[in-house]
Parts: structure tokens; sequence; C-alpha cells
């Protein structure tokens, strides 16, 4: 995505156009990932681009969405935040409904895509956003979150090595 701007610095629509059209390409070849069932989709870079399009799609219309929003009469922060509750009641019971024999990313990636994507839009104008995004807890979490993520397969994948196998859920959780 960044040569696209280095390529087309002075062409904003280009842009949008080459932005929706790469991310409709990844998506679409994601939800065919999902029918064939195997876990290329999963790992491949041309299946998951889509989700990092939403949020460049969000970045290069954000001048148009901020003059939507301020151009609606009425108050702003209480839609934002009826839909951000709703967006968390979704996102909690998509983190249960879930399992692992769920195919994913198809198109269960969307859930989570756009609901991040509604918590960017919202910004501080949710009552959601500016009191449980921004509270020290949530943000100490979201700056160790990928670290951790980063450290946690390598515990695992040593672990598997060392103990020759299936690794016991009481060790999963301790690593």
């Amino acid at each position: 995505y960044p040569l696209i701007f280095l390529f087309f610095p002075k062409k904003p629509l280009s842009r949008k156009i080459i932005f929706l059209f790469i991310t409709a390409i990844s998506l679409g070849y994601c939800v065919l990932g999902e029918f064939e069932k195997n876990s290329i989709a999963y790992f491949s870079t041309m299946t998951r681009i889509w989700e990092m399009g939403f949020g460049c799609l969000l970045s290069v219309n954000q001048d148009k969405i901020v003059q939507l929003i301020n151009s609606r009469n009425g108050n702003q922060s209480k839609l934002f935040t009826f839909l951000q509750l709703l967006n968390v009641i979704i996102l909690t019971f998509f983190a249960i409904k879930f399992t692992g024999k769920d195919y994913y990313p198809g198109l269960y990636a969307l859930v989570p895509t756009l609901a991040t994507v509604l918590i960017l839009i919202s910004g501080s104008k949710s009552y959601v956003n500016s009191i449980l995004f921004s509270s020290r807890s949530i943000v100490y979490l979201g700056k160790i979150s990928y670290p951790l993520y980063l450290w946690h397969w390598v515990l695992l994948s040593n672990a598997h090595i060392v103990l020759g196998g299936v690794i016991s859920s009481k060790i999963r959780i301790i690593l």
C-alpha cells in the first residue's frame, strides 16, 4: 500500500480506485479459499491483505467521512456510543460462538474487521472509545499485545518440540 502513495502522490482518486480494487480482489480470493478449506488462505498475504485494505480505504476517505458525520444534526456521541455498544455485543457473541471448526479468515473475518472500522470511525466521539479504550489498562494491553503474541508462538513451538507432540491444555495456558 505505501507504494501506491509513492507512485500516485497527486492522484487521490486513482489511489482510492486501486485500494478498492486490491481490497475486493483479496476478499474474493479469501472467500474462494474458504470453500477450498485449506490453510493456505490463513497464511497467504493475498487472502489477508483486504483486512488492511479496509483501513486504507478508511484512511483515504477520512475527510469525506468527517464531513458526513459533521453535516448531520443531532448528537453524534449518542449514535456512536450506541454503535460501539452494539459493536461490543457483536464481537463478544462472535468470540463466544467462534470455534476452531469454523473456517477463518473467510467471511468470518468480516466481523472483527468491520468492527475495527467502526471503532476507528467513531473515534473519541463515542463514550465506549473515550472511556473504555482510553483507559490506562487497555492502552497498556494494546501496547504489549503484539509482542506477547510473537513470544507465545516461540514458547508453544519449543514446548511442542521438547515435549514431542501434543501440548496439554494446562501447559498451553501457562505458556
